[in-house]
């Protein structure tokens, strides 16, 4: 569900500072409230803008309607445009949430991802069907998640120390499940850059239903174009 920091010592020696990194699962700030802050830091210009990830999870309510979560992110004190602040997420523009299925085992510092024949061999019958109700279950679980990794950029100069302002603004037929926060600056990492290409998936594949509205009305203007012409 979230990215992984683990290249935090890595990316010092690449130009590229991670700041923080946090999870929010339950009392999302809201707009009427006090808002969640990154820690505290002081921006190196020479790195470029302060960078902030968030990566979102929400559950739509209801299945035959759109969902929406919108936030707010912004450097405390420092005035940037309502559209950079501002934050959609949208469902019907969101990737299915990707259960991590793989079982693996370690044997002498050797990882295998196990196959389904393989699970079965290790476990007694009943085993295996327990087994299969509970995958079965977090499949379920996870039907109506939608996912997206989105980035905010941040000029700032190095006067004074920075932080990041975040909360909710509004949320509609959507349960919120998680928002992972990473601020940083310079390059980002391979490894999340590579995490967010698989999480968020293609571009087009998430506005699909867009471009098939446009397709439509621009084939049903050539149509009437074409009908007109020839009556």
């Amino acid at each position: 569900m979230t990215m992984a920091a683990n290249h935090i010592a890595a990316a010092e020696e690449i130009a590229t500072r991670i700041i923080d990194d946090f999870t929010i699962t339950d009392k999302f700030p809201s707009k009427d409230g006090a808002p969640r802050l990154s820690k505290e830091f002081d921006s190196k210009p020479e790195l470029g803008p302060v960078w902030v990830l968030l990566n979102y999870t929400g559950e739509v309510i209801d299945p035959s309607k759109d969902g929406l979560t919108t936030f707010t992110v912004m450097p405390e004190g420092i005035k940037v445009s309502p559209m950079n602040s501002f934050t959609l997420f949208q469902a019907r523009h969101m990737n299915p949430y990707k259960l991590d299925m793989d079982r693996t085992l370690t044997v002498s510092g050797k990882t295998k991802i196990l196959s389904q024949s393989d699970i079965k061999s290790l476990m007694t019958p009943e085993e295996y069907v327990k087994y299969r109700a509970a995958v079965k279950a977090e499949l379920q679980k996870v039907e109506n998640w939608r996912q997206l990794i989105v980035k905010k950029s941040f000029v700032l100069t190095a006067k004074d120390y920075g932080l990041i302002d975040i909360w909710t603004q509004n949320i509609e037929n959507m349960r919120p499940i998680s928002l992972q926060v990473i601020v940083g600056q310079g390059s980002i990492p391979d490894d999340l850059n590579q995490y967010i290409e698989a999480r968020n998936g293609s571009w087009f594949y998430r506005y699909r239903q867009f471009f098939y509205i446009v397709g439509a009305i621009l084939l049903t203007g050539f149509l009437a174009r074409h009908y007109l012409a020839k009556a």
